[in-house]
């Protein structure tokens, strides 16, 4: 058996200060690889986000061509805290929700209040976690997925029920309007 495992914790200093055992540290350490966080390498993100965007065009029945150079350039710039996975999350995201050849991404911090406004919702009333006052453990893609959730209820109550009409309060397609009902079940 072999065993790859990842981490964002510096381990040695963990060791050093007795708060990760010193002999799963050496179990682990076998042939350590270093990578830094997208942050430092932002050259690849134009990589990573063609990558992601061949990756889930193609199941969710989109035929993405590129991603606008306005949203690759803010992508490029952004600091990417969840690393590769919050960038795949945020790609896959755009991609399900997004119509036409070209995809407009929206960064994460931004993502609340923009469907927010977009579901008639003050911005106020979207709860946004004030910068480095996360809770230890956070789970973001939950946290997301309660405001998608709440923003899809909020637009089919003031469309009556009419989901051709929520899927437009909210400025996406009906396709994509769909899929969503589907992943949160609603």
């Amino acid at each position: 058996m072999r065993v790859i495992a990842a981490t964002n914790r510096d381990l040695e200093r963990q060791v050093a200060e007795n708060t990760f055992r010193e002999d799963l540290y050496y179990r682990l350490s076998v042939i350590p690889v270093t990578v830094p966080p997208l942050r430092d390498r932002r050259e690849d993100v134009a990589l990573l986000v063609n990558h992601f965007l061949r990756k889930y065009a193609p199941g969710a029945g989109k035929s993405v061509a590129r991603v606008s150079a306005s949203s690759l350039s803010a992508l490029a710039s952004y600091e990417w805290p969840g690393n590769v996975r919050q960038l795949e999350n945020t790609i896959e995201r755009a991609v399900a929700l997004g119509t036409g050849e070209e995809l407009q991404v929206d960064l994460p911090a931004e993502r609340p209040r923009a469907r927010a406004a977009a579901a008639g919702i003050g911005a106020d009333a979207v709860s946004v976690v004030p910068e480095g006052m996360l809770p230890e453990g956070m789970d973001m893609e939950k946290y997301v997925a309660d405001i998608e959730r709440s923003l899809l209820k909020s637009a089919l109550a003031q469309s009556n029920g009419v989901q051709a009409r929520a899927a437009d309060v909210l400025k996406i397609s009906y396709r994509s309007f769909r899929h969503l009902m589907k992943k949160y079940d609603l």
